[in-house]
């Protein structure tokens, strides 16, 4: 026989699995370029790396589900038409950049990673390698994440910030201090959070002043 210990048990678990499934739903979102928002479970991240190193943007669609009276229910919107959006408390907005080494522009999202007197953004990119197997024929394919950041400064500019010590120092080359420790490298690429939020609390001190 069930206890009664074990059936409030299990209906409370099952309560806690509802609110939790709310919660999700109401902090995740698309917001389209026509400023519709459209909440829901997110199931397909593929949008944070949705430029894996190409000159060709594939269309792709976002898939956002809902449950209702009727069950399971899924809105499907095009990448492209989508301008902001946040999964598991993480938001994106999207940003006309130009691709590392390449002069090609394009519309992407981005990672917001800190917010301040700049603003730092993230590109996380699925990278596939392939090498050859044991036998010396074929290949074997693996894949790996690389991250890219760029630098919105507050005129609105933005800036790819590159992983070689003299050429990042430039993005920072109005604060001789941030722009010194990265030529010393006292801090590099694998800091780039630290850099920014001393550069950001440096730079928001010099406005005080003036």
């Amino acid at each position: 026989m069930i206890s009664l210990k074990f059936k409030i048990a299990t209906f409370l678990f099952i309560i806690s699995l509802f609110f939790i499934s709310k919660t999700a739903i109401s902090q995740s979102y698309l917001i389209t370029n026509d400023g519709d928002t459209i909440r829901g479970i997110i199931e397909d991240k593929s949008f944070i790396a949705e430029m894996p190193l190409l000159m060709e943007v594939k269309p792709f669609f976002y898939k956002v589900v809902n449950y209702d009276s009727n069950g399971k229910k899924i809105t499907r919107v095009m990448g492209e038409d989508v301008k902001e959006a946040k999964v598991g408390g993480i938001k994106f907005i999207r940003k006309r950049t130009k691709l590392a080494n390449s002069k090609k522009k394009i519309n992407q999202l981005m990672e917001v990673v800190i917010i301040g007197y700049t603003t730092l953004y993230k590109i996380t990119t699925t990278v596939s390698h392939y090498t050859p197997n044991t036998l010396g024929v074929g290949r074997h394919s693996f894949t790996s994440e690389q991250d890219s950041y760029y630098l919105e400064k507050p005129d609105g500019s933005l800036y790819f910030i590159p992983m070689y010590y003299k050429k990042m120092a430039k993005v920072f080359s109005d604060d001789p201090v941030t722009e010194a420790m990265i030529l010393n490298r006292a801090l590099g690429f694998r800091k780039i959070e630290m850099i920014v939020e001393g550069y950001n609390k440096r730079m928001e001190e010099k406005q005080k002043v003036n």
